[in-house]
C-alpha cells in the first residue's frame, strides 16, 4: 500500500514469493517516483533528498532492503 505522497504504508510479500526480488524492485519504483516528484518541486541546489524506512523489529530481511 502507499500514500498519495508515496510513502509505503505496507509492504508484504506472500511467503512463496520471497527471495525474487519483488520487494526490491517495488521499493526502488516507488523511490524513483517519488525523487522525480521531489525534484520538480524542490530545486537540487537548495535541499537535499533522502529515503528512511521503519521496518519491523528483527526483520532482517526488510532491512536489508535499505541497506547500501
Amino acid at each position: 500500500m502507499t500514500h498519495r505522497d508515496f510513502c509505503v504504508g505496507a509492504l508484504h510479500v506472500l511467503p512463496e514469493h520471497c527471495h525474487k526480488g519483488y520487494a526490491d524492485m517495488i521499493l526502488h519504483d516507488v523511490c524513483k517516483q517519488y525523487a522525480a516528484l521531489y525534484k520538480q518541486a524542490i530545486p537540487e541546489n537548495e535541499a537535499d533528498l533522502y529515503f528512511c524506512a521503519a521496518v519491523e523489529y528483527l526483520s532482517t530481511s526488510s532491512a536489508n532492503l535499505f541497506k547500501e
